[in-house]
């Protein structure tokens, strides 16, 4: 299996980032994982199934999440055991995805994406709607040694459209050289105790100034 590497725009529709939410045809959501191929696939992004319309067909797991979206109920699938997703929910996109995947992460043809959702473009609807999180969000890019135009968020808000203060705020940072200097400079916050980490599972998470951040980090659409 070969995997190349390349920034190249999808065909007809915005370029996509890691953290960029994909809205296909069948009415369910995508995390994009980048802009990454494999082997001699074209028009298709990776990404990994987050919510699918329920409409009655899937058994609710324990803990899993479902939310009600103009009436439609949609189930959460990001974060299921991944023999669940292969028995109970990939057998429903495997129409509007090429047959091979990476674990969780599927690739999605383009031709079947309706919307992409840029997670730069949400920053500032984001922080105007939550202030608070505003100022962590500004506070924090200062000491990353990054501008806002070098972040995105992503998650649920991003994916319904609606700044709403939940328990982690995921984000990501985007540029090669920028997101290595960001990791490097929290690792040592967490040293130091600038930043406290927030789980025992994962590793990423950490709270600064009352908000738990979640970050994910990325090319950007340049590097």
């Amino acid at each position: 299996m070969s995997i190349g590497v390349g920034l190249e725009t999808v065909p007809n529709l915005p370029s996509v980032l890691i953290g960029s939410i994909l809205h296909s045809v069948d009415g369910s959501y995508w995390y994009c994982c980048g802009s990454w191929k494999i082997n001699d696939m074209t028009e298709v992004v990776p990404c990994i199934l987050s919510y699918i319309p329920d409409q009655g067909r899937y058994p609710i797991m324990p803990g899993q999440k479902t939310i009600d979206v103009n009436g439609i109920r949609y189930v959460k699938v990001f974060g299921q055991h991944l023999f669940h997703c292969r028995e109970t929910y990939y057998r429903d996109i495997e129409g509007i995805t090429e047959c091979e995947r990476l674990g969780k992460v599927s690739f999605l043809k383009t031709k079947y994406i309706d919307e992409v959702k840029d997670p730069h473009a949400f920053v500032s609807v984001y922080i105007n709607c939550i202030p608070r999180d505003g100022e962590a969000i500004r506070d924090l890019c200062q000491l990353l040694e990054i501008n806002i135009e070098d972040i995105g968020i992503t998650g649920s808000s991003l994916l319904f459209g609606q700044p709403v203060r939940r328990h982690e705020l995921d984000f990501g940072i985007y540029g090669r050289d920028k997101s290595r200097k960001a990791f490097q400079i929290i690792e040592a916050g967490r040293k130091s105790g600038l930043f406290l980490s927030s789980s025992d599972y994962h590793h990423l998470p950490f709270f600064y100034k009352g908000v738990q951040f979640d970050p994910q980090f990325g090319e950007s659409r340049y590097c």
